[in-house]
């Protein structure tokens, strides 16, 4: 459920984020500038789901170690990251989140390799066959946001609660409908 959710957040974002705040002082650029980094953070959600699944997976082994290094390693090349992103790339804060979901692919990907030498046979073809499915059908199911939406958009055009509420709702149902008939 991580994939598809990372492409709706990214996709349905700003609608979701118009909802929940643009009321009163929060403005249209705020929900733009809100949903850059939702968008940026949501990139991480599947990497963070599988470092939840791999550090429990070092300690049945006994190695509390393995992780731990990988951690701190991990918060070092965060701050370096969000050092040059902010400081050199003169990125904005959009590039704080960018910086957190890389660190967590990196972290991920670390434990993968060091964990393929206590259990070579976790990312088997099954496996890869299956995340190919689920990307697959996650795209699929963006593409039927982005055309919901759209046709939405035609139709609900006064920004108020209501048409806000039909502007996420029904582009959910039919992420949901789509992305389990996929």
């Amino acid at each position: 459920l991580c994939v598809p959710s990372t492409v709706g957040l990214i996709v349905l974002g700003p609608q979701i984020i118009s909802l929940i705040y643009q009321h009163g002082r929060f403005s249209e650029f705020d929900t733009t500038q809100t949903a850059y980094a939702l968008a940026a953070y949501a990139l991480g959600i599947t990497f963070y789901s599988l470092i939840k699944i791999y550090q429990p997976a070092y300690l049945a082994f006994n190695d509390a170690k393995t992780p731990m290094r990988i951690a701190l390693q991990s918060i070092v090349i965060n701050a370096a990251l969000n050092a040059f992103f902010v400081f050199v790339m003169h990125w904005t804060h959009w590039a704080l989140a960018l910086g957190t979901t890389l660190v967590a692919t990196t972290n991920l990907i670390l434990l993968a390799l060091y964990f393929r030498k206590k259990s070579p046979g976790v990312w088997t073809r099954e496996v890869f066959v299956t995340l190919i499915k689920i990307i697959v059908a996650s795209i699929v199911m963006g593409a039927a946001i982005v055309f919901t939406l759209r046709k939405l958009s035609a139709v609900f055009v006064e920004k108020n609660l209501l048409n806000n509420c039909y502007l996420v709702f029904i582009p959910m149902a039919s992420a949901l409908t789509v992305y389990f008939a996929a």
